[in-house]
């Protein structure tokens, strides 16, 4: 019995790999694309608070609406500076007064905190002028908030501002 071997050439056909060199190319190749898109990725977090911010304001906007359309029905409490006792918010049933047809920004009438809800941010209302709802993780919580100031005149709403600059 005669054995027929295969000429090596053809031997070889039948190897399967990658050569060192396909490996280290493929590699640089992942590295490149990993040091373009990490930047990218490294300011998702910042975003997501800004995001948060927003819509925080965006509920603080709503909750005052809401109140001052509660209060524009209500005649002893459409006037100007203090009104009397007469609007419960919908998270404190006890009548509260409004300083010019909207919420306070401090805790002596129906503060904007009694209007909506706010989890997931701290709140600081030792300021007479404005209530600040903030992030606390953040590099500087103070600029990373969302600041609500009572209405100055009646008339005038309240002012809301956004500080994104410590997010």
């Amino acid at each position: 019995m005669k054995h027929t071997h295969k000429p090596r050439a053809v031997a070889n056909r039948y190897l399967t790999g990658f050569t060192l060199v396909e490996l280290v190319t493929t590699i640089a190749i992942l590295a490149i694309l990993a040091a373009t898109a990490l930047p990218r990725f490294a300011s998702v977090d910042k975003n997501a608070r800004i995001a948060s911010l927003n819509a925080l304001a965006g509920s603080i906007k709503s909750a005052m609406q809401m109140a001052h359309a509660q209060c524009f029905i209500t005649a002893e409490c459409n006037v100007p500076d203090w009104s009397n006792e007469v609007i419960a918010s919908p998270d404190d049933p006890t009548l509260k007064a409004m300083y010019n047809g909207y919420p306070t920004s401090n805790m002596d009438g129906s503060h904007i905190s009694l209007w909506m809800t706010f989890s997931g941010f701290q709140m600081d209302s030792s300021n007479f002028l404005f209530t600040s709802f903030y992030i606390a993780n953040t590099p500087n919580p103070a600029m990373c908030s969302v600041n609500y100031q009572y209405a100055l005149s009646f008339g005038a709403p309240p002012t809301v501002t956004v500080n994104t600059s410590g997010c």
